[in-house]
């Protein structure tokens, strides 16, 4: 007991000595709290989860670039969430859309058949909302189609300027017979989608 006594009134005398802590009238500086004060406003989440949703088949627009020709690709529409799904959020950062066949045996193949990465600016271009909210579409046009590709797995990886990588999990699209419909609206902002 006499030890735990004399820690208290080791431990009592040190507080006392502090600068700022106590001052020999018993009274508390104010200064003693100010630097533990935070006056800046939390910071706002960003996105912690990406969803895609993808068209079971091939779209065609108009290339802008060549005169107007023939482009085929995949399209899809992006949504960002926090750490709950609820409101989505908007997104600043780079994405990434990776394309690999899935195989006949189900497995998919070694290599990526194509992969496209949208800057920043042009992802803001592709902003607009929906009955989910906020969201950004996506025409992600082909070099070489093969009519022989029946499915194929497609993975979205975002990063926001300030935060690490998030992904959407490896989703299996199965491509459709039918037509290819027309995109009107624009949707590719010019220099903004390259291929990786």
């Amino acid at each position: 007991m006499n030890r735990r006594l004399a820690n208290v009134a080791a431990l009592t005398a040190v507080l006392f000595a502090l600068p700022g802590c106590v001052g020999g009238d018993g009274k508390i500086s104010r200064s003693f709290h100010a630097p533990f004060v935070d006056h800046a406003p939390p910071a706002a989440p960003g996105p912690q989860q990406v969803v895609a949703l993808w068209e079971n088949r091939l779209v065609e627009t108009e290339d802008t670039v060549n005169q107007g020709a023939k482009l085929v690709g995949y399209a899809g529409r992006v949504h960002f969430f926090g750490s709950k799904f609820g409101t989505p959020l908007p997104a600043k950062g780079t994405l990434t859309v990776t394309v690999t066949e899935v195989l006949p045996d189900g497995k998919t193949a070694p290599m990526p058949m194509e992969a496209w990465e949208i800057d920043p600016v042009a992802l803001q271009k592709l902003a607009s909302s929906d009955r989910i909210g906020l969201g950004y579409t996506l025409f992600l046009p082909i070099t070489n189609h093969r009519p022989d590709v029946k499915r194929i797995s497609i993975q979205v990886k975002f990063v926001p300027e300030n935060g690490s990588p998030i992904y959407t999990p490896h989703e299996t699209v199965s491509l459709s017979d039918d037509g290819a419909p027309r995109i009107t609206a624009a949707v590719v902002p010019a220099g903004g989608v390259r291929k990786k």
